[in-house]
């Protein structure tokens, strides 16, 4: 009787463990997946990288359809600093948030002037997400700063006349129910959803942030965050960032579960919130079911039922809503090559730190050989001889201090610093009669040409989709 027991019980328990299983095993394989197997494909009738000077690292895109003008969140220092991905070399090279009226062809990115910031937009600005809400003006962004993650609430509105665009700062918010913010969605000047992208965070536990990461552990949520009404005063002549009393910001968990919470977005007409699952590889619907407003004298909190999860061929990243109502999705066809990108080039900064220091301990011992000798620094004749000097000793010091295997990986950061993973971007498909989303999606763009594809934004009045790129210089610039 045993013998005929037992298999049926593990027979019923494959079946109950199956879904989580076959997803599972579905993500492996496309982490495990070459490069080389990638079938290219766009649906674009042309495209064209632009602005590769100016722009690089840029996560998040955002569109103002009516204006022609694209806010865009770009992070050089991403290389050294992403507190998602585990690289904490150095943050004090700053991020900067763009604005750029794409619509005009003569127009090119400029960065704001972050007003009432205070220093911090100049030593400890990372910007993530962002999200703009139109009606109040309201720019919010998501900065993972050294300090400690903070969502930054700004006063903007776009500007293409004369002199510098800026952005006024309003409030820093910090909780701690926000400890991995990632993406905002605004439902009003005060009140955003925001997605806490994992439980445990790289900063505090290296080991089982990866574990959460690549067991696709369901450890991250969506919370609602609701400011004050009124804002306190600014203490007389302080010009830094307004830091708001945590015990002032209600925070409400609407969603659980969900392994690497990224992208989220409202579609359906305020109907439907969309979360995009990364290593769930998939985008999960939830039905909001209740929505309240402060006129009506309630708390304004949302609630949320859980409607559907659609998979997708890539580890998804950002979401984003056309004026037409569908949803975009940028992600990561091949997220092995991604991990790759970001090890190889934190170990390049990691090798050029150790090169620079190994060559400016040389030139100081140069210095003061030369120093002892009583020679006479003035002489540009006898200058030049000391650069000389301090060359040859500098190549042997790096000769000697580096080993052949360092030295070797040095060489390869030389011409492959700039390379970086494929990317996808998709539309979810929709019947066209209910509305409802039919599971399927419609590749945009799969390729390498501009890589690490992290958001892509739709203009249907110009015809175009940019798409930005978490560790790509540039924006991809695509006609339909």
């Amino acid at each position: 009787m045993l013998g005929k027991i037992l298999p049926a019980v593990a027979l019923g328990g494959v079946a109950l463990l199956w879904p989580e299983l076959s997803w599972r095993v579905g993500t492996l394989q496309l982490v495990t997946a070459d490069v080389a197997s990638l079938k290219h494909t766009t649906t674009f009738k042309e495209q064209q990288i632009k602005h590769q000077d100016i722009l690089k690292n840029c996560e998040d895109v955002v569109v103002l359809e009516d204006q022609g003008v694209a806010i865009l969140s770009c992070d050089p220092q991403r290389d050294a600093w992403n507190t998602v991905m585990g690289t904490f070399l150095d943050p004090t090279q700053p991020g900067a948030i763009f604005q750029w009226f794409y619509s005009n062809p003569d127009s090119y990115p400029q960065p704001l002037a972050l007003e009432n910031f205070g220093s911090r937009g100049s030593v400890d600005f990372h910007p993530l997400g962002i999200e703009y809400h139109e009606e109040s003006a309201t720019l919010f962004v998501t900065n993972h700063a050294s300090s400690g993650p903070t969502i930054e609430i700004f006063d903007y509105v776009p500007w293409g006349g004369f002199g510098r665009a800026s952005a006024t700062h309003r409030a820093s918010v910090s909780h701690p129910a926000l400890w991995t913010p990632n993406s905002i969605h605004a439902l009003n000047a005060t009140s955003f959803l925001v997605t806490n992208d994992h439980r445990v965070r790289a900063r505090d536990h290296f080991i089982l942030n990866k574990l959460e990461t690549y067991g696709a552990l369901p450890g991250g949520s969506v919370v609602q965050v609701t400011l004050p009404s009124t804002l306190p005063p600014r203490d007389d002549g302080d010009d830094g960032p307004l830091a708001l009393d945590p015990a002032a910001i209600a925070v409400t968990q609407v969603a659980a579960n969900i392994p690497f919470a990224n992208g989220v977005a409202v579609l359906d007409a305020g109907r439907t919130l969309a979360v995009a699952s990364t290593n769930g590889r998939a985008v999960r619907l939830y039905n909001i079911t209740s929505s309240t407003t402060a006129d009506d004298g309630t708390d304004g909190t949302i609630s949320l039922a859980f409607k559907d999860k659609i998979f997708a061929p890539a580890m998804l990243d950002n979401l984003s809503v056309d004026s037409r109502g569908r949803l975009l999705a940028a992600g990561h066809p091949r997220p092995g090559a991604l991990t790759a990108t970001v090890a190889f080039r934190a170990d390049c900064l990691s090798l050029r730190a150790k090169a620079h220091a190994i060559a400016l301990a040389a030139e100081q011992e140069v210095e003061r050989k030369l120093g002892e000798d009583n020679v006479v620094q003035q002489d540009p004749m006898l200058m030049s001889d000391q650069e000389d000097v301090a060359a040859a000793v500098e190549k042997k010091t790096v000769e000697v201090v580096m080993t052949e295997e360092e030295k070797g990986r040095l060489e390869r950061c030389v011409g492959g610093f700039d390379a970086t993973s494929p990317s996808w971007v998709g539309e979810l498909l929709v019947d066209e009669r209910t509305g409802e989303a039919t599971g399927e999606w419609k590749e945009l763009y799969v390729g390498s040409e501009f890589g690490s594809s992290c958001t892509a934004a739709r203009d249907l009045k110009e015809g175009v989709v940019l798409v930005v790129g978490l560790y790509e210089k540039g924006v991809l610039v695509a006609k339909e």
